[in-house]
């Protein structure tokens, strides 16, 4: 694949003006004191000596096939050729506006480094780094420092350049106009670009904290978007959270094991071995505990990974079931990696991103791992799943959520030890589902009817109309744990539900009630001799399951 580059370029705001941006940036921030150990000067495209640098330097980050034509070799090994066919179009400076005349464009046909030239020359970069010039790929002990130091080159950059060819002018400004200049409903489709569907880039601009992402003939800048847009919809936001960006404030987060895990999820890697190196950048402090090498056994490498990442942070178990559309490459993926790591690594699932969490450790939680096994001892509460039921129907709804004003009446579970879930209703439509789908990105499989009563409410199976629970797993198992011991709080999401979807909350006032599903605990299935990972059950706060709760040791592979 080769890249097109227009000099003359549109810009989403004037502040991102190519000459201008760089200005307000360098006025911001100090020469850092930490340099790589290579740069390249853009006057003459030739390596210098970081240390011999006492000015800022930016970094390129970008997909290899945008480089050229690309033969893999197998076993992580490629082969790049560059036959010139990368352009960009030259324009003459009009004397009168000085400016581009467009009138006088003409195509030049260039190598991928003279490119990168003629991009880092409009925005006045001298010094730039990028993987292909700056690592040497046939010492592999050199290329294994730079993977090391990896966060730490791209956290102290100025900014960092992301090449998206497929960003065009007419991909934002289609549609309606609006008052910020930018149709920012477009920014969905940038989820299907090669940019974020590839390891290493999503983690270089998760370390990067401004992003220059330049098109075909258009740039924006990360924080300017956040800075001078006045839309802050939902595709933005998710646009920019792949990189680390949070909420409307655009200041870097860091991210969890669930959100790293989750995000790295779809993306593809044309090295096994590099993903573990990727996610030890985000995670600094594991990187001593893992060997850096090509050479090592793949699985014990992900095992040691995922087990250290486990000890240090247990949202790795904040996981359900998965319900998007991936491509074949990421199916294969997936089922390759499922037959490595341990379940509790979340392989079988997809982890869950889409809001903050508190992790709170209850009621003597304690658990090891040794190897691939998760050794945990705490106070669980057995679940069954009942095969069929006929449940109550209320204008055409086989369940629904509790009443608002009901809500803080105490939940009890019936005089059976075991709570017995239903799968989600097929009849009516899944309306009532959207919330969870919408913020947590996981499909409920399960609901746990209830029973009103005059003071409580009960579990049961026959005349239940509302549901006080659910559960979004990957498969049923003949015997299940809930884990009480650890609750996953998520107390402060609000998510609207349509009112006319049997929900029994909606709209009011022209507000949104808040959604209080918002208590979740990891569900674990029996496997033989041992227990694995299956998914997530949300309750609502008010449910009591203390009476069921009971102590035992489990083991999880």
């Amino acid at each position: 694949m080769y890249f097109t580059y227009d000099r003359l370029q549109y810009h989403v705001n004037i502040h991102a003006r190519l000459k201008q941006g760089i200005k307000l940036f360098r006025d911001t921030y100090e020469v850092p004191t930490f340099k790589p150990r290579y740069l390249v000067r853009v006057a003459d495209m030739e390596l210098v000596h970081g240390s011999d640098v006492n000015e800022h330097y930016c970094c390129l980050s970008y997909c290899l096939s945008q480089s050229g034509e690309i033969t893999d070799l197998g076993k992580g090994k490629y082969e790049r050729v560059d036959r010139f066919r990368h352009r960009y179009f030259d324009y003459e400076i009009d004397p009168e506006t000085n400016k581009f005349d467009p009138k006088t464009r003409t195509v030049q046909y260039c190598d991928f480094e003279t490119l990168i030239q003629e991009i880092c020359c409009d925005h006045e970069i001298k010094y730039i780094w990028y993987d292909q010039m700056c690592v040497l790929d046939e010492n592999e002990t050199v290329k294994m420092r730079e993977i090391k130091m990896m966060d730490r080159i791209f956290q102290n950059a100025l900014f960092t350049i992301a090449l998206l060819p497929e960003l065009r002018k007419r991909t934002l400004l289609r549609g309606r106009w609006r008052d910020d200049n930018i149709y920012e409903s477009q920014f969905r489709q940038f989820q299907v670009f090669e940019y974020c569907k590839r390891v290493w880039t999503v983690v270089e601009a998760y370390h990067s904290h401004n992003i220059l992402f330049v098109g075909r003939d258009v740039h924006f800048y990360s924080k300017h978007l956040y800075q001078d847009c006045v839309c802050r919809d939902t595709a933005l936001n998710l646009f920019l959270r792949n990189f680390g960006f949070e909420g409307n404030s655009g200041q870097k987060i860091r991210w969890t094991a669930r959100q790293a895990l989750g995000y790295l999820a779809n993306c593809e890697c044309r090295n096994p071995y590099d993903r573990v190196y990727a996610l030890a950048t985000i995670f600094p402090e594991l990187r001593r505990m893992i060997k850096y090498n090509y050479k090592q056994n793949l699985e014990e490498l992900e095992t040691r990974f995922y087990r250290y990442l486990a000890r240090q942070d247990p949202t790795i178990l904040f996981f359900g079931n998965f319900d998007m559309d991936i491509s074949d490459s990421i199916c294969a993926f997936r089922r390759a990696h499922a037959l490595r790591a341990p379940s509790w690594a979340g392989v079988n699932g997809a982890h869950l991103v889409g809001f903050d969490i508190r992790c709170l450790k209850l009621r003597g939680f304690n658990y090891e791992i040794h190897g691939d096994t998760m050794h945990i001892n705490s106070t669980f509460v057995s679940i069954m799943f009942a095969k069929s039921t006929k449940l109550t129907t209320v204008n055409g709804y086989p369940l629904r959520y509790i009443k608002h004003g009901d809500r803080q009446k105490t939940i009890t579970p019936a005089t059976q030890s075991t709570l017995s879930f239903v799968p989600m209703p097929t009849k009516a439509p899944i309306k009532y589902s959207d919330g969870l789908v919408q913020k947590l990105g996981a499909m409920p499989t399960h609901l746990l009817p209830v029973e009103l009563t005059s003071r409580t409410y009960h579990n049961t199976l026959r005349n239940a109309v509302y549901f006080c629970a659910a559960l979004a797993v990957t498969e049923e198992c003949t015997e299940s744990l809930i884990l009480t011991g650890l609750l996953f709080d998520a107390a402060n999401i609000a998510i609207s539900i349509e009112k006319d979807a049997g929900a029994g909350v909606g709209r009011k006032d022209g507000k949104f009630l808040p959604h209080e599903l918002d208590h979740a605990y990891p569900v674990f299935g029996r496997n033989g001799d041992h227990y694995k990972a299956v998914g997530l059950a949300f309750f609502y706060p008010t449910v009591q399951l203390n009476k069921l709760e009971y102590i035992r040791t489990i083991r999880i592979k």
